[in-house]
């Protein structure tokens, strides 16, 4: 259990600046995909921690995140084909679709099937010396299944969609917790408010009508 969310917030931050970066990176070595791989395990390990701690509001952690589904048409993925995603999987026919934010930090978890995705910006083409030139690929995002979801589908995660959400874990302003105690004496964390929860501007305006009037 951690205690203080403040480290895991800024580690978020700092992926999103770093993936944000990768999006416009036209030249890719081996080291750039580990990179963007560990950024993503990363931030899939960093969002189920402060999950698990009730360190994100009660509205942040409901959150429905937006991927793409790709069902499974192929044989089942093993370690010899997991990377062979087109014959495994209907990636001409993606379906959109929303899972929740646990949902997502255990697919990056416990990936099984992990490909980065690139959007071609340029097409290899022959130059003039009959030499095949290779094109441009931005990065765009991540195909992903865990171990057990590879039997059923391919969860397919923008760059753009992670990249905003570790920003908005990153900057979320918690500013409430409610704690009850059970029959046993055991305290445990009923209600995370961050200030943007419409409830708690609500008894802010509640006490002092002056605190939410927008400035003239």
């Amino acid at each position: 259990m951690i205690s203080d969310s403040v480290p895991w917030r800024y580690e978020l931050l700092r992926i999103a600046r770093r993936l944000e970066r990768k999006t416009r990176q036209e030249h890719w070595t081996e080291r750039s995909s580990f990179r963007v791989e560990k950024d993503l395990m990363m931030a899939g390990y960093a969002i189920r921690r402060l999950l698990e701690a009730r360190k994100l509001s009660d509205s942040l952690a409901a959150k429905q995140v937006p991927v793409v589904r790709h069902p499974r048409i192929g044989p089942i993925p093993d370690f010899y084909n997991r990377d062979e995603i087109d014959a495994l999987y209907d990636i001409a026919n993606p379906i959109k679709d929303q899972i929740t934010l646990a949902h997502l930090a255990n697919q990056i978890i416990h990936s099984f099937v992990l490909v980065l995705s690139c959007d071609e910006v340029e097409a290899p083409y022959e130059g003039e010396d009959g030499i095949e030139v290779e094109g441009s690929y931005l990065f765009n995002g991540y195909f992903i299944a865990s171990e057990k979801e590879r039997m059923k589908h391919l969860y397919f995660l923008d760059s753009g969609t992670l990249v905003a959400l570790c920003r908005s874990i990153a900057m979320e302003d918690v500013v409430g917790v409610d704690m009850r105690r059970d029959a046993n004496g055991v305290a445990t964390i009923t209600r995370v408010i961050a200030s943007t929860d419409p409830e708690w501007l609500a008894e802010i305006q509640m006490k002092s009508p002056e605190a939410t009037r927008p400035y003239a």
